[in-house]
């Protein structure tokens, strides 16, 4: 058994993280990772004893600890979310973009066999350029087209 002890403000910067944490881990699966929920509710748990139960605390219903303000609007744990997916969201489209991009102009094969440096040059480069293309205009010149399938060999 491991002992931490820590200052009431410093429970509270780990009950964030731990809930931030297991919104990451856990948050897209049906059915969650057994040992971070269990981590997380030992965390959730010691609320009370941390003078922090107007933070986190028992949902008889769910039969589990919860974190209070995680479904709040303009909570502090809704802006740490809010924020981590918009950056998530345009750091994921500018690379998936630009391995589109590379894809089709040099072909897996090639960019298989590039030098590191090479690659690397080229992938900076052209996320610079959608990164550049959003900042200015958002979203609003990124369209769908419909292309003709392409002929199988």
């Amino acid at each position: 058994m491991i002992e931490l002890k820590l200052t009431k403000r410093q429970y509270k910067a780990l009950l964030d993280l731990v809930y931030l944490g297991d919104w990451v881990v856990n948050g897209i699966r049906v059915a969650p990772l057994a040992p971070y929920e269990d981590a997380a509710q030992r965390v959730y748990a010691m609320a009370e004893k941390a003078e922090c139960g107007d933070l986190a605390g028992y949902d008889a219903e769910l039969k589990k600890h919860v974190v209070y303000d995680e479904g709040e609007v303009g909570g502090r744990l809704a802006e740490f979310k809010a924020a981590y997916d918009e950056e998530t969201f345009w750091e994921e489209l500018v690379t998936r973009l630009c391995d589109r991009d590379l894809e089709r102009e040099h072909g897996a094969d090639a960019l298989a066999k590039m030098d590191k440096d090479e690659l690397l040059k080229l992938q900076f480069d052209a996320e610079e350029r959608w990164d550049k293309e959003f900042r200015e205009k958002g979203i609003d010149r990124l369209e769908l087209v419909e292309r003709a399938p392409e002929a199988s060999a």
